[in-house]
């Protein structure tokens, strides 16, 4: 199982319920998450707009809000479930408060990377650095590949 399918699985996401999902670390709103969601065709709405989720509720939908708001208002919280994604939860083993640091984009190619090569690797103050470098390098060699599949099926066709 990847991270991406271990984080829908933790949030629940696939269940039609009316949740709220405040995301304190980014990885939910970048695109590499978005995408897999949309292929795996979970439906979630991204938002910050109150008076969109309180129309949701009262036209009793049963819809998932990712919000970057880290407080819910009250009235919204009696109809929808308030779940809070921190990096606690990120689907990586060692010392995960040290990607506070780091961006969304950061900590989505080191989920790669670690996913890609070894899912039992142990992130800590020590080897951060160097995992970043080669999540980046990963990223490099799977984008050339991809150019290499493109330029493939093009001349083939």
């Amino acid at each position: 199982m990847g991270w991406k399918q271990r984080i829908v699985t933790l949030l629940n996401l696939l269940e039609k319920s009316p949740k709220i999902i405040s995301d304190t670390t980014g990885v939910l709103f970048s695109q590499t998450f978005k995408h897999y969601l949309e292929k795996e065709k979970v439906k979630v709405i991204y938002s910050d707009t109150n008076s969109k989720m309180l129309a949701s509720a009262n036209n009793n939908e049963q819809v998932t809000y990712i919000t970057t708001k880290e407080i819910v208002p009250q009235f919204l919280k009696s109809y929808f479930e308030h779940k809070t994604f921190e990096y606690a939860q990120l689907p990586l083993n060692g010392d995960v408060s040290i990607l506070r640091s780091y961006d969304a984009e950061a900590i989505v190619s080191i989920c790669n990377y670690i996913f890609a090569n070894n899912p039992h690797t142990l992130l800590s103050k020590s080897n951060s650095k160097e995992l970043l470098e080669k999540a980046k390098e990963f990223d490099k060699l799977k984008d050339l590949q991809e150019v290499k599949m493109s330029v493939n099926a093009f001349l083939e066709a």
